[in-house]
Parts: structure tokens; C-alpha cells; sequence
């Protein structure tokens, strides 16, 4: 070939690439045009819209609230952009979970149990990070491990303790205990979320109701009106559809790059975890934390830790970060308060530490919020929750063998 041919060649090449990005770029343009209007003076059709197809929930005396049997759609619209849109069924026992929960642990079993708030049970997520778990931890343990959620959305301490004592001890064979707490999570009292048809009330309160009769006639009428919809599916997915803007022009921009990089990013193994941040401050002392939330709060707390030492079960503190304290783990800033409490009640109650916000640790500050948390939402994605998931996976495979409790009859 003589270098003119070569010339045109590679020129050819060249428009032909140059040509195909161009269309490329129009098409991602066009598509972005339908997005816009988010300035035009803070009007939206919705500016924050919650909605499920059947009423999610009624007071529970013990966990708080009861999920509504059977599939339930939920979906989350703020300033006209789906934030979720997710189907989940409560199991059998009316927790988020895959699967139905059986009260007899099979013989040769490890059965750990996980405490939690929305993050893990998760509902706005196609897999709650326990599932993920149990999924992962097949075939990489000594004897199957089986892990059992009873986390609930908007619950805390004390509803943890209620759920602990009057549901899990008194029904549920176990061997070892998780706490994934969140920043929060021990100062929450007890959360009680109530539907009647489609009106719904929420509420948060020190004590906890005795009765059904208790509930309804002190506890409900002090309870907001909880801001959401309910809608068959049908209804939902017109107002999904209403949502279509027309075309505006989205501005010049290079789209095609960081699409790309995107898509690449989502592709890579979640499993690179950089070393946990250093330590930049001091860890609380016990009287500390316990001034912090009450010593009335704390003893619930304490009660659930004591129960687990005296029943020689194995206990596991786990702090989810939220969005800020993912980003300050993306850029090593050190161990916030939140990772110092949670270490520091560890060494207390002698449990075992797993420090959460090191899931997020090495990857880029900016994806946290591209990637890794909902946009307008302030709970972690699907892959956010991965990450957390296989960190978990990672340290329980590892130490299985140490979780296998002795059971209410252990030596003293």
C-alpha cells in the first residue's frame, strides 16, 4: 500500500469515528432534553411523592409496625424524577427478606441474626444487603450459615429491643448477633408507623405501647399524618408517565466520556478495599455515650448486650455510614464519631468490630453520589449497599467458626 492510499485510509478511518461520536453525542443530547426544567422556578408536578400500592403497615406491639402481606410497590418521585420504583414482599415472620424464616435452626447450621434500620431491610432495594450475604456466603464456610433480618424501616434502639426480647430470644434459635447501626440509630426511641386505608401516621416516642388499647388511645392521636399516596398500579404507572417533559435544549456538552467511564466503574469488582482511614480522634468512654443518649435510652442498649453475653452468643457492631460519612471515607479524612461510639462499645461489651465506612474507602469521592447513593434520597443504591454486603461476606467467611454460639444452656 503506498502511503496516499495509507493517508486516505486512515483519514477515512478517522471521519468515519468522528461521525459515529457525533451521532452518538446527538442521541445522548436528545435524550437529556427530556430531563430538563429542573430551574424553571421550582415548580414541579411532584415535588416529593411517596407511594405504594396497597397500605404498607399497622402497629405492631412488638416490632413497631406490621407489614401488609403479600408483593407491595413502592415508589419514590422528588421534583418529577423516580427516585425508586421497587416491589418487595414481607416473609413469613413480616420482615424484608427472600426467604421465609423457620423458628428450629437446622443441625449444623451457623444462624446469625442482623438488627437494623432502613438501610438493611432495605425495601427500596431489589436485595437487602443480608440477602446479599446469605447469597455469598455459600460454600465459603466451614457448615451453612444462614442469616436472618429483623431490621425495620425507620426503627432504632428501641424498637431493636422489642423485637429482640419478645420476638427473636423467645421464638428463634440462633448462634450470633449483628448490629448495623446507623449515625442515629441509639438515640431513636420506639418508631410506630400505622395505615388506616390511605391515610397513614408516624410517629417517634420514649416509651413503648403495652397494648393495642394503649396505642390507639395514647399513642395515635399523638401522631403526625405521614405525607404518602396510595395508588393501584395502574394509577402508578400513569402518574411514572405523566412524568415526560418536552424537549428543551440541554446545552452543549461532551456526554459520550463520562458515560463510558460510568458503565466501567459499575463493571469493577467491589471487593478492592483500601486500608480502614487512620484514627484521628479519641474513643469515647462508656459514661460518655451513656450521657449522650440518656442512661434510660443506653440501658436498652446495654440490656440486649447483656442478654447476648449471658446466652454466650457472639455479637458483631457494624456502623453504616450515611452519605457524608461515605464521602469522608472515600477521602481518608479519619474515623468520624459515629465509627469511634460504635468502636468504643465494642470494647465494652467485647464484640467484635467491623468498621462499615471501609466499604467505601479507595473509590472516588464523586461516586458516592453518581453511583453509590440515591439521588434526593438520603439511603444508599443497590451498589452502595453491595459494597457493604461483600465487606460483611468477607469478614463473617472468615470467622464463622467464632460465631457459633453455646445457646441460653452456654458454661458460665
Amino acid at each position: 500500500m503506498n502511503a496516499k492510499a495509507w493517508v486516505l485510509n486512515a483519514l477515512l478511518i478517522a471521519v468515519s469515528l468522528a461521525l459515529a461520536w457525533a451521532a452518538i453525542e446527538g442521541v445522548l443530547a436528545w435524550r437529556a432534553g427530556f430531563s430538563q426544567g429542573e430551574s424553571a422556578g421550582g415548580l414541579y408536578r411532584y415535588e416529593d411523592l411517596y407511594v405504594s400500592s396497597q397500605p404498607i403497615a399497622v402497629f405492631d406491639r412488638v416490632s413497631g409496625y406490621r407489614r401488609t402481606p403479600g408483593p407491595t410497590r413502592i415508589v419514590r418521585i422528588v421534583r418529577d424524577q423516580v427516585v425508586f420504583d421497587q416491589t418487595f414482599t414481607p416473609n413469613n415472620a413480616g420482615y424484608i427478606s427472600a426467604r421465609d424464616y423457620a423458628r428450629a435452626k437446622p443441625p449444623g447450621t451457623t444462624r446469625i441474626i442482623v438488627l437494623g434500620d432502613s438501610f438493611t431491610a432495605a425495601e427500596f432495594n431489589p436485595v437487602p444487603w443480608p440477602d446479599r450475604v446469605h447469597g455469598a456466603l455459600k460454600g465459603r464456610t466451614a457448615q451453612p450459615v444462614e442469616i436472618y433480618s429483623f431490621a425495620i424501616n425507620g426503627a432504632g434502639l428501641g424498637n431493636w429491643h422489642s423485637v429482640f426480647f419478645d420476638d427473636i430470644l423467645p421464638h428463634y434459635q440462633f448462634d450470633a448477633l449483628v448490629i448495623a447501626t446507623y449515625v442515629d440509630n441509639l438515640a431513636r426511641g420506639f418508631s410506630y408507623l400505622h395505615y388506616d386505608g390511605p391515610k397513614a401516621w408516624i410517629g417517634y416516642f420514649p416509651t413503648r405501647a403495652r397494648s393495642d388499647e394503649d396505642f390507639f388511645t395514647n399513642y395515635l392521636p399523638k401522631m403526625s399524618p405521614h405525607r404518602v399516596s396510595v395508588a393501584d398500579t395502574a394509577e402508578i404507572d400513569a402518574i411514572i408517565a405523566g412524568l415526560a417533559r418536552p424537549w428543551q435544549w440541554p446545552g452543549l456538552e461532551v456526554r459520550l466520556p463520562a458515560l463510558i467511564a460510568a458503565a466501567i466503574d459499575r463493571g469493577a469488582p467491589v471487593r478492592a478495599f483500601a486500608p480502614p482511614a487512620a484514627v484521628t480522634g479519641t474513643l469515647p468512654s462508656v459514661g460518655e455515650i451513656e450521657t449522650r443518649y440518656g442512661a434510660v435510652q443506653f440501658a436498652l442498649f446495654r440490656e440486649i448486650m447483656d442478654a447476648a453475653r449471658d446466652r454466650c452468643i457472639p455479637t458483631v457492631l457494624a456502623p453504616i455510614p450515611g452519605r457524608d460519612g461515605a464521602k469522608a471515607a472515600a477521602r481518608g479524612d479519619g474515623e468520624t464519631p459515629h465509627q469511634l461510639e460504635t468502636r468504643a462499645l465494642a470494647a465494652e461489651f467485647k464484640a467484635a468490630y467491623v468498621d462499615g465506612y471501609a466499604a467505601f474507602t479507595g473509590v472516588a469521592e464523586a461516586d458516592i453520589d453518581r453511583i453509590y447513593w440515591l439521588k434526593y434520597d438520603g439511603h444508599w443504591t443497590q451498589a452502595g449497599s453491595d459494597r457493604f454486603a461483600d465487606l460483611m461476606s468477607d469478614y463473617l467467611a472468615a470467622h464463622e467458626p467464632e460465631l457459633r454460639g453455646g445457646g441460653a444452656d452456654c458454661a458460665k
